[in-house]
């Protein structure tokens, strides 16, 4: 758990606590935080806010200790919301049914981040999120072969109930077909759900980044089918912060 500004998407620039939970159920190939895929690691949580001071802790952290630490946080530095990340965190949906409505006491925004692909568990805490951060995994970038448009239609059917906005990390070899069709995808929930194309910032496996030109080509592409299309990098990255 720690404090930063998020540096992707519309909220971009907002402070917010972040509490990344481990566990994916994906392996993205420009994945920048590997060391959520594993149960391993002790909790690591920064004090004070902002620092890039990091105590550990034993993982599992119980409910009540992270609601202090949070609490504790915010009563320091006043934050925008709660970004709840990963890894994957609708893996811990139980945990989130029973933790989150505490939050709402701190009178935080809560916020996930998710790739899209669990939408039963989504519908289970629906409820509970006021913004969600919602991938579309395409096979030029994450390297994920498997068709999940359906899988993704469904995950937005249900997240439209709120904020929603959906981002797609786009490398040099991703194409405007891909694009069209996930444009396609979002406009038959609404064309007016806000729609990022985030360019891949080399990590890991993933080197090969979109071109300035074919962000505006891919941008073009997706506006024939929405309403509102942003090329947002990464901005936490040219911050160099967390």
């Amino acid at each position: 758990m720690f404090s930063s500004v998020q540096g992707e998407g519309p909220l971009i620039g907002y402070r917010q606590i972040f509490l990344r939970l481990f566990g994916c159920n994906i392996r993205c190939d420009y994945c920048d935080t590997p060391d959520s895929l594993e149960n391993l690691a002790p909790c690591r949580i920064e004090s004070p806010p902002g620092s890039r001071q990091f105590a550990c802790r034993p993982n599992p952290v119980p409910a009540g200790e992270l609601l202090d630490i949070l609490s504790e946080m915010n009563r320091q530095t006043r934050h925008h919301s709660l970004s709840v990340t990963g890894g994957e965190p609708l893996l811990q949906a139980d945990f989130l049914k029973s933790f989150l409505p505490f939050v709402r006491a701190e009178k935080l925004l809560i916020y996930l981040e998710t790739n899209g692909l669990l939408p039963d568990r989504l519908a289970h805490i629906i409820d509970l999120i006021d913004i969600v951060g919602m991938d579309i995994k395409i096979a030029s970038s994450a390297g994920i072969p498997e068709d999940t448009a359906d899988i993704h239609r469904r995950f937005l059917e249900i997240s439209a109930a709120r904020r929603v906005f959906v981002k797609i990390v786009v490398a040099g070899p991703t194409t405007e077909y891909e694009i069209r069709s996930a444009a396609d995808l979002i406009a038959g929930v609404s064309a007016a759900i806000p729609l990022v194309l985030q360019p891949l910032t080399p990590f890991g496996r993933a080197r090969d980044t979109a071109s300035p030109e074919q962000l505006l080509r891919l941008q073009s592409a997706a506006l024939e089918r929405l309403e509102d299309v942003r090329v947002i990098p990464q901005m936490h990255k040219t911050m160099n912060v967390l």
